[in-house]
């Protein structure tokens, strides 16, 4: 049996989305068979969403802050660089992995010079999502120096391949936890059929396009309903989404309804409106769930 490895997961947060599920399923997997794993956010505890499996060395850095002006950028992203190195040194890891293009510069930059092999993810379509052009400027220079780029389709790897070495490129679909691999053959108990969709209630999500879609065929599918799992990312934003999600036969149910087994096993269909997503979770999550 190969020896347990040191491995320390850096991400932004581990609120309610799509790649903190991912990443804490992976944490739960590797803690579960005896390895040690530091997961470190620049985020606070309180913002926590998934738990993690006990045994898993749990680093909240409280670095996460707007930033006014540019010098203040640079100071606030300088203090995460150093902080982050610190972590990871002390964590004394034998792997990095980290999640979200900004947090993979960070820590690429963080990680430099003490040996370690740092492992980085794109957890969106690269082709689509946009960053500031300092960070793209950063992530040119940083992601050469990488071990490994993993992406979640073919079509990520193309853009991963005009990144780094096409060697170091890897494509590794999203996991389904165990928990959710029991799903199988559950029933729920309401058998109205639903179109599912879950994510937070961002433009990124495309939400407000499937919402205009489905008001265009609701009327002559009166038994289908339109459930939103999710939560808007500002508060001035809620109001929007509640005058939008108030169409007749549209629900929009708050995170925490994300994380539930029922929510995911209902009849119906799950739709994934964005180009940007790498490869939709929630998606995943629902085949399984309802496969038989």
């Amino acid at each position: 049996m190969p020896e347990p490895l040191r491995i320390c997961c850096v991400t932004a947060s581990l609120t309610a989305g799509g790649a903190q599920r991912v990443m804490a399923t992976m944490t739960d997997y590797w803690v579960a068979r005896d390895h040690d794993v530091t997961f470190v956010t620049l985020s606070d505890r309180e913002s926590d969403f998934f738990p993690l499996r006990p045994g898993t060395h749990r680093v909240a850095l409280e670095l996460l802050k707007d930033s006014r002006s540019l010098r203040q950028a640079v100071s606030h992203n300088w203090e995460r660089v150093r902080e982050l190195r610190e972590t990871i040194r002390q964590s004394r890891a034998d792997v990095v992995i980290s999640f979200l293009n900004t947090v993979n510069v960070l820590t690429i930059f963080a990680a430099r010079g003490l040996g370690i092999p740092v492992v980085v993810s794109e957890r969106n379509n690269p082709w689509q999502i946009t960053m500031g052009y300092p960070w793209r400027v950063l992530r040119r220079l940083s992601y050469p120096r990488a071990a490994a780029l993993v992406v979640q389709t073919e079509v990520g790897k193309e853009w991963a391949d005009r990144i780094t070495d096409p060697k170091k490129a890897v494509v590794i679909p999203n996991p389904i936890s165990e928990r959710f691999a029991r799903l199988r053959g559950h029933e729920h108990t309401s058998r109205r059929p639903v179109v599912l969709a879950m994510g937070k209630l961002h433009p990124q999500k495309g939400f407000d396009v499937l919402i205009d879609a489905f008001a265009q065929v609701a009327a002559r599918h009166l038994s289908w309903t339109l459930v939103i799992a999710g939560k808007a990312m500002k508060k001035r934003s809620s109001r929007t989404w509640q005058l939008r999600c108030c169409r007749p036969a549209v629900w929009n149910f708050p995170a925490s309804s994300m994380n539930r087994n029922d929510t995911c096993s209902r009849p119906g269909s799950s739709c994934c409106p964005p180009a940007t997503r790498g490869s939709p979770t929630s998606c995943w999550r629902r085949w399984r769930a309802s496969a038989r």
